[in-house]
C-alpha cells in the first residue's frame, strides 16, 4: 500500500471517529507540555522529577528557573505558567489573594536546607556561621534576601549570629541561589550560603546551617489559574507529592511532609 493511500485512510478514520464523539488514539495527537516556573534551588532535582513523571505519564515538562519573587512576578504580570512550585510559602499564598492560583492546589511539597560553603581550595577552616566575621573572609556570596528565600534565611542565620551588622560590606547579593553557587565554586567570593540541593556534583566544602539558626524553608506549589492544561499540572503536583517524587526530593537532601494519607 502506498503511502498516500495510507495516510489518506487514516485521514478518513481519524474524521469519523471525531465525528462520533470517540477520542482519537493518542498517538495522533500532540503531546502535552506544561510549562513550569520552579525556584533556583530546584535546578537539580526538577529535571529528575520531571524525567520520571514524563516517562510514566507521557506529559512533557518545561521548567522557567528563577529567583520566587522574579517568578511570583511575572505570574502577576500574566506570564503562561502552568505550575509554580516557589522556594517559600509567602509568594504562594500572596498569588492565592490576588486570585491567580487554583483554588485548593496550594500544597508544601519540600522543606530545603542551607548550607555555608567555601572554594574547593580554600585555606579558610568555616565550620560557623560566626566565623563570617572574620578579617580572612573578605566576601560573601547569597541570594537577594528580597527576592529569594534562601537567601532571607542566610540573612537570618547572620543575624542570629550576631554578624550581620559587622558583614554588611562583605555581602554579594546574587540573582539567585545558583549563582552564589557559582561564585564560591570558581572562587570568585570566599563563602557563600545555597541550598543543599545543588551540591550533589559540586566540590566546595560546606557545613549544614543548624535549622534552629533561621525560619523553616517551606517550599509550596500551585496551579496557577488561567492554564489551558489543568488536569495535567495537577497530576504533576501530585506525582511531585507520591512515592516517587518524594524519594527523589529526598535524594537531593530536602526534607519531605507527611505522605498524603489515602482516602
Amino acid at each position: 500500500m502506498s503511502m498516500s493511500r495510507t495516510l489518506h485512510i487514516r485521514s478518513i478514520l481519524l474524521a469519523v471517529v471525531l465525528v462520533a464523539g470517540v477520542p482519537a488514539p493518542a498517538a495522533w495527537c500532540e503531546p502535552v507540555t506544561l510549562t513550569v516556573s520552579a525556584a533556583a534551588n530546584l535546578a537539580r532535582v526538577m529535571p529528575e522529577i520531571a524525567k520520571a513523571f514524563t516517562k510514566k505519564t507521557g506529559i512533557r515538562v518545561q521548567f522557567n528557573f528563577a529567583s520566587t519573587r522574579k517568578l511570583a512576578t511575572q505570574i502577576e504580570q500574566g506570564a503562561p505558567v502552568d505550575l509554580l512550585a516557589a522556594a517559600d510559602r509567602e509568594s504562594v499564598d500572596r498569588l492565592v489573594k490576588q486570585g491567580l492560583v487554583v483554588p485548593g492546589t496550594v500544597k508544601t511539597y519540600a522543606y530545603g536546607r542551607l548550607v555555608l560553603c567555601v572554594p574547593p581550595d580554600s585555606k579558610t577552616p568555616l565550620k560557623r556561621v560566626a566565623q563570617l566575621g572574620s578579617p580572612a573572609v573578605k566576601q560573601i556570596a547569597i541570594a537577594n534576601p528580597e527576592a529569594a528565600p534562601y537567601g532571607r534565611a542566610a540573612r537570618e542565620a547572620m543575624q542570629k549570629a550576631g554578624i550581620w551588622n559587622r558583614v554588611g560590606a562583605k555581602i554579594v547579593p546574587t540573582d539567585t541561589v545558583q549563582h552564589a553557587l557559582q561564585l564560591v565554586e570558581t572562587g570568585t567570593v570566599d563563602a557563600a550560603f545555597v541550598a543543599r540541593s545543588l551540591l550533589d556534583k559540586s566540590k566546595v566544602r560546606w557545613v549544614l546551617v543548624p535549622a534552629d539558626q533561621h525560619q523553616p524553608i517551606e517550599q509550596a506549589m500551585c496551579v496557577v489559574k488561567g492554564t489551558k492544561r489543568e488536569a495535567a499540572a495537577r497530576k504533576f503536583a501530585a506525582f511531585i507529592l507520591g512515592q516517587e517524587g518524594r524519594a527523589i526530593l529526598t535524594r537531593f537532601n530536602y526534607e519531605v511532609p507527611a505522605a498524603p494519607k489515602k482516602r
